[in-house]
């Protein structure tokens, strides 16, 4: 049984950060040598409040009185989050080039689970309607090394 996202007449599109920031700093640091620090940049996102949690059945926000914004009431919006990537490529020789890149510099954790009352038709009290939900909208992959080589022919 699916279950439908309530939505409200000037609701934000929902999971969509209001704001989004790339930005990437490079750095010659020897004639060889480019070193460069890379940061991403996502502000909150608009949770409705029957946003659907397949896993757990029935809706994240838990109980919504009449006159607040849904999406805050119990977990609020998801959570906003910047990471940083840092990296360099070295130029073996003409056509080859070896790159080394570090992801999620910081290691920021993306699992912030946080309870909530299920709501469901029988209502949101009783006995086992205690339920959890992560307070960002993915779950990104922690802190990484890449390397790579480039071949130019």
């Amino acid at each position: 049984m699916s279950q439908r996202v309530e939505r409200r007449l000037g609701d934000p599109l929902t999971s969509v950060p209001e704001h989004m920031l790339n930005a990437r700093l490079s750095w010659q640091a020897m004639p060889k040598l480019n070193t460069f620090l890379g940061a991403e940049y996502r502000s909150s996102a608009f949770r409705p409040r029957n946003y659907p949690e397949p896993q757990n059945g029935g809706n994240a926000q838990g109980r919504v009185d009449e006159g607040w914004r849904d999406s805050n009431i119990v977990l609020g919006d998801f959570k906003g989050y910047t990471l940083f990537d840092l990296g360099a490529t070295y130029r073996v020789s003409r056509n080859v080039r070896v790159t080394g890149v570090i992801e999620n510099l910081l290691d920021k954790d993306f699992k912030d689970y946080r309870s909530y009352t299920r709501c469901t038709d029988g209502g949101c009290t009783g006995a086992g309607n205690e339920a959890f939900s992560n307070a960002y909208n993915n779950i990104l992959e922690p802190r990484r090394f890449f390397v790579s080589l480039n071949v130019d022919f």
